[in-house]
């Protein structure tokens, strides 16, 4: 197993909580939005100004591990039009309590393992060829 290199003085639990904590805030956020039309209406109001197009927020599956990127992905993609948002509804703590860095790191590091794992899933493809 590896080491995730998280810039914090802790050890390797406290890497995997500090991950868990922002994951779960990360979900909670998602949830707000996902769960909520009003809530959802603010939000794509924010994402249509900045992208020209609706937007919705992923939920992740836990037990699917490429549903993580996807997530992370749209979020880190709207994050500004989240904290407008968030604003809006008087609820910015949400957003404070997310630490960017460690997502940036797990798409880094969740990035590569994806398209690998891809290359291998397919019928014609050994390990040399998938190198």
């Amino acid at each position: 197993m590896f080491s995730i290199n998280l810039d914090y003085e802790h050890d390797e639990t406290d890497n995997y909580s500090v991950i868990h904590k922002t994951l779960k805030n990360l979900r909670r956020i998602v949830r707000v939005f996902k769960y909520s039309s009003v809530k959802n209406s603010i939000l794509q109001k924010f994402v249509f100004e900045q992208e020209s197009k609706e937007l919705i927020l992923m939920f992740d599956i836990k037990t699917r591990w490429n549903s993580l990127i996807p997530m992370i992905e749209r979020f880190l993609r709207v994050k500004d039009c989240i904290r407008k948002a968030l604003l809006d509804l008087n609820l910015i703590n949400l957003y404070n309590d997310i630490d960017f860095t460690i997502l940036n790191n797990l798409i880094v590091i969740l990035k590569p393992l994806e398209i690998g794992i891809l290359e291998l899933s397919k019928a014609d493809i050994n390990i040399l060829q998938a190198e």
